[in-house]
């Protein structure tokens, strides 16, 4: 006779979740380590210079206004995590996977792969410039102390002047009426490219997902090309061996290189950010998690919810647009002069 452990099948058991991989152990507090890593980077370092041009009552009411898109769509899009039902249904393991199941478009799906290696891609060339930002400030300081004083004079928006802060009610000064308009235009696109952040927490190196698409999909394409598929082992003095793919090599290397060249042909920090904003901002914070809750959820036309979503994501898109044309402009009036 066989006498089986029942705690131990239990522990078994527990290892797994219900969709046969292994049971995830995350908590609460790792999922706020992990929103506060993915949104202190290259978006929060734009807010300072958004709040200076927006001035110190717009500027905070734009703050608080995506912070409260943000957590709408958040909480749109977590209810599509499982489909068909919130709770029972089978679990969606990426975004566009979500987007596949709940929208059933093949369009709407590639949109919203292309929109996020775009985002990826666009946030390479925002780390790159702000890499070399970064290098040239710390060359041009005395030590680590003035590095850290400078960062938080930039955080407050603060000039030497006897001491006191810069600033306005209104933002700073423009040349005229239009250029004003166009800082700010631009300014609500970098903080929309701040906050989204909140929504993306499974980003958690931004190239690897591009990589991993890329790389999967030429294996796929292409399953008995050696230059795809074969790995070389290559010894080295000193260190262990190690495994190398030749498509890898040459994919990551001209990734790499394109988004460093971008980088330098448009050295404007704020500007990539403002556009990067307003391009992903509507179509992966507000309309998908709008679209793919009204499905989910089978909510008719012209019910009162249903409307709510729809002026919701109306609004979101005109920001989204004159984010994007002050943001364009603003990159052109850099690179080639007003």
């Amino acid at each position: 006779m066989v006498m089986v452990d029942s705690s131990s099948m239990e522990l078994a058991k527990d290892a797994y979740d219900d969709d046969g991989r292994i049971s995830r152990t995350g908590t609460l507090w790792t999922c706020i380590a992990h929103i506060i890593t993915g949104v202190i980077g290259s978006g929060v370092l734009s807010l300072a210079w958004s709040i200076s041009k927006l001035g110190w009552i717009l500027g905070p009411i734009c703050l608080i206004s995506f912070a409260i898109v943000t957590y709408i769509s958040s909480s749109l899009l977590s209810d599509c995590y499982r489909s068909p039902d919130p709770v029972t249904g089978k679990r969606n393991y990426c975004y566009t996977d979500a987007v596949r199941v709940n929208l059933a478009s093949k369009t709407k799906t590639w949109c919203c792969g292309f929109l996020q290696v775009l985002s990826f891609y666009l946030t390479g060339v925002a780390y790159v410039r702000n890499s070399e930002v970064k290098l040239l400030s710390q060359g041009r300081s005395w030590c680590s102390m003035f590095i850290w004083q400078g960062d938080l004079h930039a955080a407050l928006w603060n000039s030497p002047d006897n001491g006191h802060i810069q600033g306005s009610i209104t933002g700073a000064p423009a040349a005229n009426t239009a250029d004003k308009v166009w800082l700010a235009f631009q300014a609500i696109g970098d903080i929309a490219f701040a906050y989204p952040k909140f929504l993306y927490v499974f980003i958690k190196l931004y190239s690897q997902p591009t990589y991993a698409l890329v790389e999967r999909w030429f294996a796929k394409k292409y399953p008995n090309n050696d230059f795809v598929t074969k790995f070389y082992s290559i010894k080295l003095p000193s260190i262990p061996s190690f495994q190398v793919n030749l498509l890898r090599i040459c994919f990551r290397t001209c990734y790499v290189a394109s988004t460093t060249a971008i980088g330098i042909i448009f050295p404007y920090f704020n500007q990539i950010l403002g556009v990067l904003g307003a391009v992903n901002f509507w179509p992966l914070a507000v309309y998908f998690p709008v679209e793919m809750y009204i499905v989910q959820k089978k909510i008719e036309a012209w019910t009162r919810t249903w409307v709510i979503l729809k002026i919701f994501c109306l609004v979101c898109l005109l920001i989204s647009l004159i984010s994007l044309i002050g943001s364009i402009q603003g990159l052109v009036s850099a690179k080639f002069g007003n």
